[in-house]
């Protein structure tokens, strides 16, 4: 039976638990057989414990942060009180924050589709938020991500099954692009952002507009290698996380991680692990770069 589907544009970021597949692949070769005895089966929990336990904690950490950030931004009563009803109306329509998710073994794959019945500018700035806190965080907690995030063509093939070229590129941009744990903006996401920037309305829904896109631009930097990047150590990003201290305290951790990967790597001399110290380097020169490195 033939079921119709439901196209449109949709923003697409594909973010990946970086150090599964080698954690997945020692498991395997550990265990050749199925566990015989309880010794044995206390032995295959202990090893499956933080591989299995790792991806549970990245899901709930997005589930619980998306939730928390696309809760409807509250109007202040004295804007209420003093605003024009063209301004409150405005103020309600850009409050609206809707970023879907869908998980697919360790990687996440948060959408806002570009609908036309409220504006998506608010959905997007809340969805580069969200994986500004799972960049920085990640890496302070030791468990980086790596990802693509990209606008395409696509449909959900059943309930909460997005598909289309939107999902590819963010992919391909992760997998391919990425290298090291940032996450890289695809040009079709940029080249929207110019176009909304120049959208029509009244001067007022111009200037909410313009000011949207600006601080979703505040957060985007231009990477060494000539692709944009979402900056999560950008004074912009840093500054909407209200607890300063544990930002430092997150910023250290991570600085302390990506030392620890590099010495760990450079132990190692092995060809494949020398392309993983040049990447933390990488991000090492990203932290310096930012004026966010703290020497341990």
């Amino acid at each position: 039976m033939n079921r119709s589907m439901d196209f449109g544009f949709f923003v697409v970021a594909y973010i990946d638990l970086q150090g599964q597949t080698n954690e997945l692949k020692r498991f395997q070769s550990a265990f050749r057989r199925w566990p015989a005895n309880d010794a044995e089966k206390r032995e295959f929990l202990e090893r499956a414990e933080p591989i299995w336990g790792r991806v549970r904690s990245f899901r709930d950490a997005v589930n619980d942060l998306r939730e928390i950030m696309c809760r409807p931004i509250p109007i202040p009563e004295s804007i209420k009180v003093q605003a024009g009803q063209e301004y409150l109306a405005l103020c309600e329509k850009y409050a609206i924050r809707s970023v879907g998710v869908q998980f697919i073994g360790d990687a996440a794959l948060l959408k806002v589709p570009l609908r036309t019945d409220y504006s998506p500018l608010p959905s997007i700035w809340s969805l580069l938020d969200q994986l500004a806190i799972h960049a920085l965080y990640s890496i302070g907690y030791g468990r980086p991500i790596r990802g693509g995030v990209e606008v395409g063509i696509c449909s959900e093939i059943e309930s909460n099954d997005l598909y289309g070229a939107a999902v590819s590129e963010a992919y391909f941009l992760e997998s391919t692009v990425a290298e090291y744990p940032r996450i890289v903006i695809g040009n079709q996401l940029l080249e929207y952002l110019d176009t909304r920037q120049h959208s029509g309305g009244s001067q007022a829904e111009q200037d909410f507009i313009l000011s949207i896109v600006q601080k979703i631009r505040e957060m985007l930097a231009l990477d060494t290698d000539g692709h944009q990047i979402l900056s999560y150590l950008r004074p912009a990003v840093l500054s909407a996380l209200e607890d300063p201290q544990g930002v430092r305290e997150c910023v250290a951790a991570a600085s302390r991680f990506i030392a620890g990967e590099i010495e760990k790597f450079e132990r190692l001399r092995d060809s494949d692990f020398k392309k993983l110290v040049e990447r933390y380097l990488r991000l090492k020169r990203y932290f310096q770069d930012s004026g966010c490195w703290i020497e341990t």
